[in-house]
């Protein structure tokens, strides 16, 4: 008994320490971002389009709630705000709780910087809390959660929630035979869908394609076996009707009002009137590696991330060389991130930004891979101490 009781409280004091652990690091980052971005960044100009647009929206959807209540916000939501629904909301609460000035919805985008931590935070949770610790202030190099910080717009919210949540589908035991998981991963689809609707066939594709992967036909050796006895007694329809129910409950309603906009929105700006704005204006070849070495490798990935990526490639190699039950969701997660880096390379629509959804899945996915390894690696020590 008191063995349990020890193991609990360690267990929640553990729990504890990283959760402050978490907040104090998004704090600070997000404080020393928004000074450097006012000593000589972004702060020390005008905002640029994207910005003003939604601290409009923001400050609109304040002033109509406050003169006219839920009825006025409403009206400016249908009117201007649903482009974003994240954005145009953040900016809102940013300058009801910090006040009307410039810096203010630059210092709530440190939200934004606490999910990017708690997911890497869960996934690295095998770690022992001073590697824990040390692990997360790597992932904050790369100057991908930087923009996070000191951009306003929801394409770095929307690439860490559809990086973390397309990496846990994957990689959590028992997905669809587990209700509440299933929830969870309708919920982290479901914000996708909210936070950037006009990418709403990328998250469609990674979020379904993640789904897939978990109720495909088990006839492949390279499957991962994880039913016993218990779990093939539970019922997989359960999850998915989880799953299914609060994605159409969370996303449903928006999309039952907003969907015909989103749709013409994303249609003309990516085939129509107004494609040739957004068309990258490079050659072929400059067009291919604009995501990989060109101008958004530089604005998300930078040098530290070049590190970064090599340490999870020697991870990548290890583990499908000495874990043949990881072997599936490994090349799951490759080949979600090739597909997202296909498609962004091809099309003609070209920014920084479109390619989040590449970063998001590279960055979760090295967090899985180096708890990963870190697992293989205790227990490949544990059996050759019990052997000796």
């Amino acid at each position: 008994m008191m063995g349990w009781i020890d193991g609990n409280t360690q267990g929640w004091l553990k729990c504890a320490v990283r959760t402050a652990a978490v907040l104090a690091l998004a704090l600070a980052f997000t404080a020393a971002c928004v000074s450097e971005s006012g000593r000589r960044g972004r702060l020390t100009s005008a905002p640029n389009y994207d910005d003003c647009v939604y601290f409009l929206d923001g400050a609109l959807l304040r002033n109509a709630v406050a003169n006219d209540g839920l009825a006025g916000g409403w009206d400016v939501f249908q009117k201007r705000a649903h482009h974003s629904p994240f954005s145009a909301l953040l900016a809102s609460a940013a300058f009801v709780l910090l006040g009307q000035h410039e810096a203010a919805p630059y210092w709530l985008n440190g939200l934004v910087v606490l999910l990017y931590l708690a997911g890497l935070g869960y996934l690295l949770w095998p770690l022992p809390t001073p590697c824990w610790l040390l692990t997360l202030g790597v992932f904050l190099a790369p100057p991908f959660i930087t923009m996070g910080v000191v951009e306003f717009r929801p394409d770095i919210t929307w690439a860490v929630v559809t990086g973390f949540g397309v990496v846990w589908m994957v990689t959590r035991e028992q997905l669809f035979r587990a209700p509440p998981r299933a929830a969870f991963a309708g919920c982290c689809m479901a914000a996708a869908l909210l936070i950037k609707p006009t990418t709403f066939v990328m998250t469609v594709l990674l979020f379904g394609g993640a789904a897939v992967s978990r109720v495909i036909p088990r006839l492949s050796r390279w499957q991962v076996e994880e039913e016993n006895a218990v779990n093939q007694r539970s019922n997989p329809v359960l999850g998915l009707m989880a799953f299914s129910g609060v994605l159409l409950a969370l996303a449903g309603p928006y999309w039952w009002f907003f969907g015909h906009d989103i749709w013409t929105y994303f249609w003309v700006n990516s085939f129509g009137v107004n494609k040739a704005v957004w068309a990258y204006p490079g050659t072929s070849a400059q067009a291919l590696r604009f995501y990989l070495t060109g101008e958004a490798a530089r604005s998300n990935v930078g040098y530290s991330g070049w590190v970064l990526a090599l340490a999870s490639l020697t991870c990548t190699v290890f583990l499908f060389a000495s874990r043949t039950a990881l072997r599936w969701r490994l090349a799951v997660l490759l080949t979600a991130l090739l597909a997202s880096f296909t498609i962004n390379a091809l099309a003609e629509m070209k920014s920084p930004f479109l390619g989040g959804a590449i970063y998001g899945l590279w960055l979760f996915g090295t967090a899985y891979a180096f708890a990963e390894t870190h697992g293989a690696i205790m227990a490949a020590d544990l059996a050759a101490a019990s052997t000796g």
